[in-house]
């Protein structure tokens, strides 16, 4: 049975920590907003992340499916609509990083990448925009990255993906611009969040020496401008890829 009420609906993916988990408890924050957060794999970072943003408004599900499978975004979108109704704002955040040269990288984790990063985005916008053009209404935001604009050695295929979001963001936002619907895409430098774990003491002192900003950026500071973005009356703020790097150029 859907819920009816005038607060619009966003769907955040990929949001059981880090960048999604930042972004959802922003718009959480505001009242005015249902929130829908998703997770592949990580349940109990979800089950945890719904517990503690639900403290903050109740007005929230959770939902588990790969986001890169289409068939589990029919059934998520499915769930959100009994839930609330129609995604009115989506934000495309899910997505994986591989370090490591591309020669040792296997076929399976090739296509692995691409579809997380890339048909992730793919999917859920294919089933959001459908009642977005019936309303002449909507927001789409893909959560990139710089990687996507200049290349990073050792980060081939994930820079491929994210390339492809960039330009796919750019397309998608021409298509609908005349239907009132805005899609953008901020492309992230370094961020501070597990998927950047793995990088040593050392290594993060010698980036934040080529940041000229002096340091990694945080969530909490792209879900203000996810929130910004999600919020603007600005029609000609359309197709534009927002660097959000420090003035880094990435590797």
């Amino acid at each position: 049975m859907i819920i009816i009420n005038k607060k619009e609906n966003v769907l955040i993916t990929g949001s059981s920590r880090g960048i999604g988990k930042a972004i959802a408890k922003k718009f959480l924050e505001n009242k005015k907003y249902n929130v829908i957060i998703n997770s592949n794999k990580n349940t109990i970072d979800l089950i945890q992340t719904f517990k503690e943003l639900k403290k903050i408004n109740k007005n929230i599900i959770a939902v588990k499916s790969d986001v890169s499978k289409y068939h589990e975004c029919e059934i998520l979108f499915k769930k959100i609509y009994n839930a609330f109704g129609n995604v009115d704002i989506l934000i495309n955040n899910a997505g994986i990083s591989y370090f490591g040269l591309f020669q040792d990288m296997s076929i399976i984790k090739i296509k692995k990448i691409i579809d997380t990063n890339l048909f992730s985005v793919i999917n859920c916008s294919r089933l959001a925009v459908k009642n977005m053009i019936k309303k002449k209404k909507g927001k789409i935001l893909n959560i990139s990255s710089v990687f996507g604009l200049n290349g990073a050695s050792c980060e081939s295929i994930y820079s491929c993906a994210k390339g492809a979001v960039n330009i796919f963001t750019k397309s998608l936002a021409k298509e609908l611009a005349p239907c009132n619907i805005q899609v953008n895409a901020i492309a992230c430098g370094m961020i501070k969040t597990k998927m950047n774990c793995n990088i040593t003491k050392e290594e993060k002192d010698n980036l934040r020496k080529e940041i000229p900003s002096g340091d990694f950026g945080l969530p909490n500071d792209i879900a203000e401008l996810v929130f910004f973005l999600s919020n603007n009356k600005l029609k000609y703020l359309n197709g534009e890829i927002i660097r959000f790097d420090g003035c880094w150029d990435g590797f």
